[in-house]
């Protein structure tokens, strides 16, 4: 939003949501099921973008990276 970009800001507002809906979701399985749910500390981003795209590519990698963890979570 600082450098006039308040569509990108926006967007990416709108996929923490999901996000925060999916870990709800999660959470709410687990205690369903009698599992203790423990919420940690979650890190602040260390990326600073440079352009316009580099968030998009940092949002990719890390959705590749939480897809992979989801499907140890099934193969478990």
């Amino acid at each position: 939003i600082e450098k006039g970009l308040s569509g990108l800001a926006n967007w990416f507002q709108v996929q923490a949501q999901e996000e925060r809906d999916h870990a709800m979701l999660f959470i709410k399985y687990l205690q369903d099921n009698e599992i203790p749910v423990v919420l940690k500390e979650i890190a602040k981003p260390h990326a600073t973008p440079d352009d316009v795209i580099a968030p998009f590519k940092l949002s990719l990698e890390h959705e590749k990276y939480i897809t992979a963890q989801i499907h140890n979570l099934y193969e478990a």
